[in-house]
């Protein structure tokens, strides 16, 4: 799963080697020091995403849900001006959505269905 928090990206997936946990990947260190700080973080040299925490379920869940009940902004992007080149990236993001959103939709048009 990709989440996209004010405080950074991170992938989240079902640890390998134990049921009880996940594995929280992310491409900067800033998502794993804003929601779970007291986690040991692996920094993989190699890696696509270079930190990542193994980390039982439920503090997960229960950062994710904090997030959810603590969201007041009406505007995702706006929020994460603070970082220049996480704003950007959202921006390079929203597009490529965008264009995968027109793509579905010419699709759609071509084939003569509509709504």
């Amino acid at each position: 799963m990709w989440i996209f928090t004010t405080h950074g990206f991170v992938s989240i997936v079902q640890h390998n080697g134990d049921p009880e946990m996940f594995q929280v990947k992310a491409r900067t260190p800033r998502p794993r020091e804003k929601f779970w700080p007291k986690s040991d973080i692996e920094v993989i040299k190699w890696a696509d995403y270079r930190y990542r925490i193994s980390i039982k379920k439920g503090p997960v869940i229960e950062a994710l849900g904090s997030i959810l009940r603590g969201l007041e902004y009406t505007s995702f992007k706006s929020q994460c001006e603070d970082s220049e080149e996480y704003h950007w990236t959202l921006v390079q993001t929203w597009g490529l959505l965008n264009e995968l959103q027109i793509s579905h939709e010419l699709g759609r048009r071509s084939d003569g269905i509509h709504g």
